[in-house]
């Protein structure tokens, strides 16, 4: 371009236009390059200055004095600092379980986050509450042996020479009637040294739910697609990390364990109620078809492109699984690609409040402070 335009062509502007794209892909999104953080920062040494003859002393020893009492508050109980100030997305709980001491209930499903907002009851048709509490059953570690069980069982009724064609059969069939295996086996009794939860989670849950339009969980304040489409900001989009086993086809005995990412969009908000024991609130979501090509791929640069007129567990359909637990989920926001329509590249977002410390996971700011 310097060959064919003069040196006067070349403006600030022009300098931009020209080296923003490469900006872009070596920088990436704006907000974690900007400066208006330092910006913010030189406005307040700026209001440290008293003695306009030596402002340079004057911000010194007003920043030291700021940081020995910050030092000082780290120790100061029942007084609001910034170490235990509430964050900018307020997810600790309203209340807690009221469990018993042996029970493993609250390991599984602890007591995190809070709803934002009035709550309205709701009563959950049939298709949705055997979809949730069968969610429920599959996170819970404990019952593994059980489903074990039932899973040997099932085998048993097939003839050893055909027992191998069976194998992705029986896997499905554990996935659908295991609910109703443990209710029919803990109300006959038939299993010895069944514990309380055991029998609390074989009864099932009530249709009576609660249903929220926003809630906040993991330094995360999410909110319903309906409540969204009112709105210029976006709440509502999930991920999750699952591990799922594939199989390479029907006859297939060694199926393979991976985890697979899903992308989808928050629909419903609900809290089942299992008879006043304990309470679980779970999203309902509308998640892509992550498995098929024509419903999500990695561009070139490494994006996520997702592709909602490919849907998989919309919860039409028994075999769909569209609950997840609300500390499952993870937040990522969609921008629609200019280039291909009905694509969309997912961001995923991270907490203000958390610090991503690699195979160590999320801590909050609190707690870093605690540790050192």
């Amino acid at each position: 371009m310097e060959m064919l335009f003069p040196p006067s062509f070349f403006t600030v502007m022009m300098h931009l236009t020209i080296h923003l794209t490469e900006e872009i892909k070596l920088g990436g999104p704006v907000q974690f390059r900007w400066m208006y953080p330092v910006e913010r920062i030189l406005g307040r040494f700026k209001s440290y200055v008293i003695n306009h003859a030596q402002p340079e002393g004057s911000i010194c020893q007003q920043y030291m004095a700021d940081e020995c009492l910050t030092f000082c508050s780290m120790y100061l109980d029942g007084i609001e600092t910034c170490f235990n100030q509430i964050g900018r997305v307020n997810d600790l709980p309203m209340s807690s379980h009221n469990f018993r001491e042996s029970s493993k209930n609250p390991i599984v499903f602890p007591s995190l986050g809070r709803c934002n907002g009035a709550s309205q009851y709701a009563t959950l048709s049939l298709m949705e509450k055997q979809l949730a509490h069968r969610y429920i059953l599959i996170s819970c570690p404990f019952l593994d042996e059980l489903r074990q069980k039932y899973k040997d069982e099932l085998r048993r009724t097939h003839t050893r020479g055909r027992r191998r064609h069976y194998t992705l059969d029986v896997d499905r069939k554990v996935h659908l009637r295991f609910d109703k295996w443990l209710r029919e086996k803990v109300e006959k009794d038939e299993i010895d040294g069944i514990s309380e939860d055991i029998r609390l989670l074989a009864k099932g849950p009530s249709d009576k739910v609660l249903k929220f339009s926003s809630y906040s969980v993991n330094g995360y304040k999410y909110r319903t697609l309906e409540r969204d489409s009112d709105l210029k900001t976006q709440n509502c989009g999930v991920y999750i990390s699952a591990e799922t086993m594939s199989y390479a086809s029907s006859r297939d005995n060694n199926p393979m364990a991976g985890n697979v990412p899903y992308y989808g969009k928050l629909v419903d908000i609900i809290q089942l109620n299992y008879y006043e024991k304990f309470r679980v609130v779970l999203f309902k979501c509308t998640w892509a078809d992550t498995g098929d090509s024509r419903g999500y791929r990695r561009d070139g640069l490494g994006n996520n492109l997702v592709n909602f007129s490919r849907i998989i567990h919309s919860g039409e359909s028994e075999e769909d699984e569209p609950f997840i637990l609300a500390s499952q989920a993870r937040m990522v926001y969609y921008v629609e690609d200019p280039s291909e329509y009905g694509w969309n590249v997912g961001f995923h977002v991270q907490p203000r409040d958390l610090y991503d410390m690699g195979a160590c996971g999320l801590f909050p700011e609190e707690e870093l402070v605690d540790e050192m």
